[in-house]
């Protein structure tokens, strides 16, 4: 089932040939991004060609990714049309979701309701990146033998909106908003400004090449439906009531006021269910805006689960190229890591004699194994749980980190003090939204993020910029001895605890708050296509005993359920029951702020003669575990 596109479907600008590609020859066109444009909406503008120049003032980042895309005069009325389309359909159009806003700061939400033009061969996604700055992303459709196929390895616009979304989250994370990184007047150009936006082009260049970086890439993948969702992903363990207070009460007092630390995360990392996947811990009282924390956690899950939570891919300032970073390590590997071959700092290369400049560009990255790739660490019950690695590495990480039941665990810093290159410290530095009145300065503020491993369990602590204790070695080992203790008297007992009573269900769930902006679910991430697999071991892939396009089915179903407009959307209580094909329902449980999806595979036909939907209609089993189930 296709998820709604939105108001228009078709409106096709022009028959310029240019922007539908070539029909004549008999050939196969992967799906593939043709342009990228960041507009900023200061000045009104229309389509109209006197107005040309004032619409390519607006133009703060333009990425052409091949020689037939429109010129400049193209690309204005192009902007123009979206602009006069959006003002147009904001008027008349009511309200859409859809078009995005999930994944930017609260204070800067979505005016656009326009979410995409189709033309005869492209499609020209728009969305808000923050503020008052939204982009238009073309992307040409499938083709073959002169037939254009629309719905043929694409996603819905809303899917790809959000994900475009999500590279403003690590844009943000990076240099903070696109205003204050501009901070220029657009009618004044000078030298530094033109430096600035070149930055920002070649930063979206990078991260859209990256993150389209295979054919399956514009298709449904990984989070599906999470990634539409505004909100924090908390694990099935995730601690509450008496505990949570407990466990705050403990982080506050191993702090000192002096150490300038100023929040903790605790995310469980047993990536084999979805439903343990997710945080443990976020602080309701934390300093920073809830849209920065949910940003910084999202990062940190598509980290994990693409590159783990190596230092290498935590301090890189883009997306990584997964075939880049691939190559990296198998170059490692093939070099036995030689110093001779990789001469390199943090900073920069220094090239070896007998080393081409494009082999030190590659390797450099990876001048150490151990910094790149993450640990292998087992649960706490004792089930290894996979995250980033070689086989080799894989087997002397197991030996390494494996514990008896009578010795006490330690962790690792995987930013912080860490094990490599004799101990170095090397901390990452973001940019995060303070609460209004925590500071009487900036909104935006640099943040040293250091993290901490143990088992399962990963700790991000969040501290002052250049804060003097991160740079002394005897503090980390308080602050790890501190972070094993918590963990072993109040986390482990609660994971282990979990595993002894984890019960395999016969559906899957989604459970979302929108005021306070959590989930919980256990429906599996979509597994990795074979074109991402090649570059991924064993452990490494996303995989389910369900297929693809089962998964891929059941999260835009969830979509529809969860995301769809409504003409109930006003009702305090909703129920929904859908069938979805292939015996699976879905059912929808709406009451106030909280949303609950069910998806059952049920082959009892007489489903269908319910007459109003509710919970009993799936059984006793779904009915129990609903008695038992919090947010």
């Amino acid at each position: 089932m296709e998820f709604p596109r939105g108001i228009l479907r078709n409106i096709v600008p022009g028959t310029n040939g240019q922007w539908t590609g070539s029909t004549q020859k008999q050939t196969e066109q992967k799906p593939s991004i043709g342009h990228f444009y960041i507009f900023c909406t200061e000045n009104k503008t229309t389509a109209e060609a006197k107005e040309a120049s004032l619409i390519s003032q607006n133009v703060v980042a333009s990425v052409e990714f091949n020689s037939t895309d429109p010129d400049e005069n193209g690309r204005s009325r192009l902007l123009g049309m979206v602009q006069a389309l959006s003002e147009m359909t904001t008027k008349f159009g009511g309200s859409d979701a859809s078009q995005g806003g999930e994944n930017v700061p609260d204070s800067e939400q979505n005016t656009m309701q326009l979410s995409h033009i189709d033309t005869d061969g492209l499609r020209e996604l728009v969305g808000r990146l923050e503020d008052k700055y939204y982009f238009v992303c073309g992307i040409k459709f499938a083709s073959y033998g002169g037939k254009t196929y629309k719905k043929h390895g694409i996603a819905s616009p809303e899917f790809l909106i959000s994900e475009i979304q999500k590279g403003g989250v690590l844009w943000r994370l990076n240099y903070g908003s696109i205003g204050t990184f501009l901070s220029g007047d657009f009618s004044k150009k000078s030298p530094e400004f033109a430096k600035r936006v070149q930055f920002l082009s070649s930063w979206w260049q990078e991260w859209l090449n990256n993150r389209f970086e295979f054919p399956s890439s514009f298709d449904f993948n990984g989070e599906g439906v999470y990634s539409m969702l505004n909100g924090v992903k908390l694990s099935s363990r995730a601690v509450s009531g008496k505990l949570a207070a407990r466990l705050a009460q403990e982080i506050k007092s191993g702090f000192t006021d002096q150490d300038g630390m100023q929040d903790v995360l605790i995310l469980n990392r047993d990536r084999l269910s979805a439903n343990e996947y997710g945080a443990l811990y976020v602080n309701e009282d934390s300093p920073f805006e809830r849209v920065s924390i949910i940003g910084l956690l999202d990062y940190l899950q598509r980290q994990d689960f693409d590159f783990g939570l190596s230092r290498f891919a935590l301090k890189s300032k883009n997306l990584l190229s997964l075939q880049s970073y691939r190559a990296g390590l198998e170059a490692i590997n093939g070099t036995g890591n030689s110093p001779s071959v990789m001469q390199a700092s943090e900073m920069g290369v220094v090239k070896d004699e007998n080393q081409s400049y494009v082999e030190s560009l590659l390797i450099a990255p990876f001048r150490n194994a151990y910094s790149t790739v993450s640990s292998f660490m087992p649960t706490f019950g004792g089930s290894a749980v996979g995250t980033r690695g070689s086989s080799d590495q894989e087997e002397q990480n197991t030996q390494s980190d494996t514990v008896s039941s009578d010795q006490k665990p330690t962790g690792r810093f995987l930013l912080g003090k860490t094990d490599e290159d004799g101990g170095s410290i090397s901390t990452r530095k973001i940019i995060l939204r303070r609460k209004k009145g925590e500071t009487a300065g900036k909104v935006e503020v640099a943040t040293e993020l250091v993290m901490y491993e143990i088992g399962q369990v990963a700790y991000a602590l969040l501290y002052q910029e250049d804060s003097p204790v991160l740079a002394e070695t005897l503090y980390y080992e308080k602050i790890g001895k501190l972070l094993d203790d918590i963990t072993e008297k109040l986390l482990k007992p609660v994971l282990e605890e979990g595993e002894k009573t984890t019960q395999e269900h016969s559906f899957f769930y989604l459970a979302y708050n929108k005021e306070n902006r959590i989930y919980k679910a256990s429906l599996p991430w979509i597994p990795d296509t074979n074109d991402v697999k090649k570059y991924k071991n064993r452990l490494e892939t996303l995989s389910s005993p369900y297929s693809r396009a089962t998964l891929v089915e059941l999260h835009v179903n969830a979509m529809n359920l969860l995301l769809s407009e409504s003409p109930q959307r006003n009702m305090k209580q909703i129920e929904r029951l859908m069938r979805m094909g292939d015996n699976w329902w879905g059912l929808l449980e709406r009451n106030g702020e909280n949303s609950l999806v069910v998806l059952k595979n049920c082959k009892d036909k007489n489903l269908t003669s319910v007459e109003r939907s509710t919970l009993s209609a799936f059984g006793p089993e779904v009915a129990d575990w609903y008695k038992e189930f919090t947010l």
